[in-house]
């Protein structure tokens, strides 16, 4: 296909900019280049590189600035020039399949209403997928007086090469999203993206980089589905994360890692652990429900030992002591008198809880206080020990989680 210079000339970036009122014509008239098949495009490429070439100039552009393109295929497609669609409408499908961009290409703020598909496509510069919005519904659209359906905006970005800069922040997926066997070059980033369907989870398998995709912000759902398949992906996720040295996505995606395990393949006792792992942390993510649970088994513990308690009466000794009728006026109240069995049940509950677990109790005092609630020999009866016993080791286990979430809260290494 060959061109008049005047006819190319109007594709460049400074005719688009001198004539802007005929912005819209340049458009209508590239969609119906691409229509009548990419054999067609591809010739015109060629002819306008030549042409650009010839001028010594590398100002030309395509420019599909809010396209509304309704069943056109770019498969196999060359772009020698910057490439704009941005805030473009791809009503049915948006299928760039085997296509090469050699400049920059934008896609910024477009909109692909029935799925993207990119598999096996060269950017040899920068890519701008900002704010796009890849559809997850089937709805109806209106192109005219034609009605066309419109199906899961799925993301097909399989093989894809990034030579430059890929940015898809902000970006809105749909559906599937599948960036298996990509390669990005250089920076890319996915921070703010979202997913809107909570039926898959972002394919990212063999990706190849040279610096970590940025995920900061982007919010990827835990997805229950077929946990053989999405425990690789979420380690994979995790893999980026770790390189891209994002601490708080690196947790999330353990966590989501840990959880598909408990629907999988292994032995009873193990997926037991890791559901109570998730109950009372949330995989180390959660900081209130280890309190909670640390708080729960001390009203448990209190009241256990109150009922075992209660009933025995406080040796006439300790009863001298905690009454003072001993004590000559210049004398000092002893600091580990209890005054009541509830005082020596809290101090026991609190001891089992905080103390006791990482700092013992003197004797002298812990014999006070048995002698207080257990009888004049201050030994402690069987059941009491193992209310006690099955404290401490909750109380370790609740307070370790604890830790271990403001370690994952301020990212502490």
């Amino acid at each position: 296909m060959t061109d008049s210079d005047q006819s190319f000339a109007r594709y460049t970036r400074s005719y688009w900019n001198d004539y802007p009122e005929e912005r819209e014509s340049i458009v209508q008239e590239h969609v119906a280049r691409i229509r009548q098949g990419v054999d067609v495009w591809n010739d015109f490429d060629q002819a306008f590189a030549d042409y650009l070439t010839r001028k010594n100039t590398r100002i030309g552009a395509y420019i599909f600035r809010g396209a509304k393109l309704d069943r056109i295929s770019f498969e196999g497609a060359t772009f020698s020039v910057h490439a704009d669609f941005s805030h473009a409408q791809f009503y049915v499908y948006g299928s760039f399949v085997g296509a090469t961009f050699s400049a920059h290409a934008s896609f910024e703020s477009a909109t692909f209403n029935g799925g993207a598909n990119f598999e096996r496509a060269t950017f040899n510069s920068d890519a701008y997928f900002g704010k796009v919005k890849i559809v997850d519904y089937p709805n109806i659209i209106s192109v005219g007086e034609e009605k066309i359906i419109t199906y899961p905006g799925d993301a097909y970005f399989q093989k894809a090469k990034f030579g430059g800069r890929a940015n898809f922040a902000g970006v809105e997926f749909g559906g599937m999203t599948d960036f298996s066997d990509a390669t990005f070059k250089s920076i890319c980033s996915f921070n703010l993206s979202t997913l809107s369907s909570e039926e898959f989870v972002p394919n990212f398998i063999n990706v190849q980089y040279k610096t970590a995709p940025l995920m900061e912000g982007w919010v990827i759902p835990w997805v229950k589905d077929s946990p053989t398949v999405n425990i690789e992906k979420y380690r994979q996720l995790k893999k980026i994360a770790i390189d891209s040295a994002n601490h708080e996505q690196e947790v999330r995606f353990f966590a989501y890692e840990t959880r598909c395990k408990m629907y999988m393949k292994y032995p009873a006792l193990t997926k037991f652990s890791i559901r109570l792992y998730w109950v009372f942390s949330n995989f180390g993510q959660s900081l209130l429900r280890p309190l909670g649970a640390l708080v729960l088994v001390w009203i448990v513990a209190t009241a256990m030992t109150i009922s075992t308690t209660m009933k025995t009466p406080i040796p006439k000794t300790l009863v001298s002591l905690i009454m003072f009728e001993h004590l000559e006026p210049c004398e000092v109240i002893p600091s580990n008198a209890f005054r009541s069995k509830i005082d020596a049940i809290r101090s026991q509950s609190i001891g089992s809880s905080l103390t006791l677990p990482v700092i013992a109790m003197d004797r002298y005092t812990q014999h006070q206080r048995n002698q207080c609630l257990y009888g004049q020999g201050g030994g402690v009866p069987e059941t009491n020990r193992i209310i006690n016993g099955i404290q401490q080791v909750l109380s370790l286990i609740f307070l370790f989680l604890c830790g271990l979430a403001v370690r994952n809260r301020f990212k502490i290494k």
